[in-house]
């Protein structure tokens, strides 16, 4: 659900990673929220999200509707996730999560904390690459994205995705047949992989900064 939403969503206002409105916020007030969700918060909301949907219902509903802006993304999904039906699948999924997470730490034992750097290194890794290819592209151009150049077998274990943007204009194709559509489609790289991930430390751009895509006569 929320990766088919990204799709439509991409770049909009609603959505951006790190752009903020500077006739609303500032930079440095930006920045605290921008870097914790680049470097764990993704990951931290994905891992810790399933404890917070085994509270009521109504009270997941006034929580909502106290704490969560109309207009965003999270109230959104939340509309969805709220439901009868999804609410009780996110609810076994997330007791089968931790049901597993217990029993592999419970059989780490002493070694619990190699089992906890690993998650904590997948988690810096998942938040940090989440928004690589969207960093400071043009806002409201639902089908851009950059994509990145990567060394075959780094871009196999990648599953290719650092072709980014072919993937957002042919979300269908299966991964494998990414690097064959971007040869056809005469695809271009807007930059290395490693160079776009750490361009991400240069922190929040305000949204008036950003280029705009280009609205048809």
């Amino acid at each position: 659900m929320s990766h088919l939403l990204h799709h439509k969503l991409n770049r909009l206002p609603i959505e951006g990673t790190e752009y903020y409105d500077r006739d609303r916020a500032s930079r440095s007030g930006a920045a605290p929220g921008y870097y914790f969700q680049i470097f764990i918060g993704l990951y931290l909301v994905e891992i810790l999200s399933p404890v917070y949907f085994f509270l009521p219902r109504r009270l997941l509903q006034w929580i909502k509707k106290r704490y969560i802006r109309p207009n965003s993304i999270s109230a959104l999904l939340m509309e969805n996730w709220l439901r009868p039906e999804a609410l009780r699948e996110i609810r076994f999924d997330g007791f089968v999560t931790l049901l597993i997470l217990g029993v592999a730490f419970f059989y780490y034992g002493e070694m619990w904390w190699v089992l906890g750097l690993a998650l904590l290194g997948r988690g810096f890794l998942i938040s940090f690459l989440d928004n690589i290819y969207h960093y400071e592209t043009p806002v409201s151009d639902v089908f851009f994205a950059k994509n990145l150049r990567l060394p075959a077998p780094l871009a196999k274990l990648l599953l290719n995705f650092n072709l980014h943007g072919i993937h957002h204009i042919n979300p269908a194709i299966p991964w494998i047949h990414l690097p064959r559509a971007f040869a056809i489609q005469a695809g271009q790289y807007q930059g290395g992989y490693l160079t776009a991930a750490l361009r991400q430390l240069h922190g929040p751009v305000a949204i008036q900064d950003l280029p705009h895509a280009r609205r048809n006569a």
